[in-house]
């Protein structure tokens, strides 16, 4: 575990800067955060090696510019680094970088379009994911906004169109389409999402030929009230890499017992394999959709604010390999449990036997499984700002991996709590509590002495915005 770094003080001379709030230069505006954190868990660990002793590597750091060059204008770029225990490591990336022209203004609404790389309208707080000082908990509710593949969701490097109608009476519906592309790393989440599988070991290449992300939003006649529903597909999502023990277990078990009911049926000993008996080719994972849809509300009167979401994952992957045997092995393993032996016909008489046995097996033996992602997830929260400068916040979480029988594989029953205090209008700390009963949001690799039922999380944060 790393040191804490130096960021805490940091923060301080930030907060107090007299210039904190933002540099403006004409038409051109500077902005940014910096925050640090301490992240712990109990009995599992959870996005890297937080349990018991918990992990300061928890930080984020940005710097953006946004400037109007004309009327209806706008151009912007941020940087980005953040290290959440395994994922980012401060690594700087180029967060959201577009173009923005609002193209029509009238009674009726409005239409514009964005071009460069731009943030989704992914449920309600994709958008602001990262800004602390939009939101009272630590964490956004993990069962919908899911911080290991917080870059699949966040952006897209395309193009987008986006307006609002306005319905008078009835409020307004606010909309979005937009096609692009993911930066896909093969060292990234998405790849450890497939290593998990245990299907691949290690992924080689990993490809989405492109997303289209869509949203629609209505703004009801009551104030504060809004609801939204959002959908992305990724398409012809493709991951490929070394064989791993979801297929090398039960094919090497399947090859040694078609194997040993030849050789009992020929009058020879049976032979235990291991997998250096066979070979196996690239496996590759393959799906025409990935689809994740978002169903939200939002309701906030006064100091109170309530929101509630609702998200399903579909996916039909379809993964296959090609087993081929190790002759050369084969031979000398069935050799080595028939010493002396000789075959009877059909196969012929003398010695070695291995050769012969071997010569009658299939070349090629292909291996093909289906997969699917069907994960479900849900939360409620309650968040109410109290003393100017204290909010809480808290409410359920709930996951299912398999939405089609709930009852079967893993889940995520939760209860959040959570506390804010502003120290200044542009300097925050909070603190969240969960008390976690379910083992969908860990991974195994993380885990590797096994996942515990029951388990909690504590964080704690500090940001200034400036």
């Amino acid at each position: 575990m790393r040191s804490p770094s130096l960021l805490i003080p940091a923060l301080a001379v930030l907060a107090t800067a007299t210039a904190a709030q933002a540099a403006d230069l004409g038409d051109l505006q500077f902005h940014g955060y910096v925050s640090q954190g301490y992240l712990w868990t109990s009995n599992n660990n959870w996005y890297g090696d937080t349990k018991d002793s918990g992990t300061f590597e928890f930080n984020e750091f940005a710097l953006n510019a946004v400037a109007r060059p004309m009327d209806r204008m706008r151009v912007g770029i941020q940087l980005f680094a953040r290290d959440l225990a395994l994922y980012g490591n401060d690594q700087v990336q180029i967060d959201w970088a577009y173009a923005d022209y609002q193209a029509v203004q009238s009674d009726w609404g409005s239409m514009g379009v964005t071009v460069g790389r731009f943030k989704t309208t992914y449920g309600l707080y994709n958008e602001t994911r990262d800004i602390d000082m939009d939101r009272t908990q630590v964490f956004l509710p993990t069962t919908v906004y899911n911080n290991r593949l917080r870059d699949v969701y966040l952006a897209l490097n395309g193009v987008q169109a986006y307006g609002n109608l306005k319905m008078h009476k009835v409020g307004s519906l606010d909309w979005t389409l937009a096609i692009g592309a993911n930066a896909l790393d093969n060292n990234g989440a998405v790849a450890a999402g497939f290593t998990e599988t245990k299907a691949i070991s290690h992924v080689d290449n990993i490809h989405a030929d492109n997303t289209t992300a869509t949203s629609l939003t209505w703004n009801t006649p009551l104030d504060g009230l809004r609801f939204r529903g959002s959908l992305i597909d990724l398409r012809n999502l493709s991951a490929s890499g070394t064989a791993g023990t979801a297929f090398t277990t039960p094919g090497v078990a399947g090859f040694e017992a078609g194997l040993n009911q030849q050789l009992v049926a020929s009058g020879l000993n049976p032979v235990t394999l291991d997998s250096s008996a066979v070979n196996f080719d690239k496996v590759t994972f393959q799906t025409p959709h990935y689809y994740t849809g978002v169903v939200s509300a939002e309701y906030q009167v006064g100091n109170l604010t309530l929101a509630s979401e609702w998200m399903r994952e579909y996916a039909k992957f379809t993964a296959s390999t090609d087993m081929q045997p190790n002759i050369p092995n084969l031979n000398t393993v069935i050799n080595a449990a028939n010493p002396g032996a000789t075959l009877p016909p059909p196969f012929g008489t003398g010695s070695p036997i291995g050769p012969q046995v071997t010569g009658l097996l299939p070349l090629h033996n292909p291996i093909q499984y289906v997969q699917y992602q069907q994960l479900e997830g849900f939360y409620f929260t309650a968040a109410y700002r109290f003393f100017d400068k204290w909010e809480i916040a808290g409410g359920p979480q709930i996951a299912f991996s398999n939405y089609q029988n709930r009852g079967e594989g893993s889940q995520h029953r939760g209860w959040s709590a959570a506390l804010r205090y502003d120290i200044f209008s542009n300097w925050l700390v909070k603190a969240e509590w969960q008390s976690v009963r379910g083992t969908q949001q860990l991974y195994g690799s993380e885990n590797p002495d096994g996942e515990k039922f029951t388990w909690n999380m504590f964080a704690l944060k500090t940001t200034v915005d400036f």
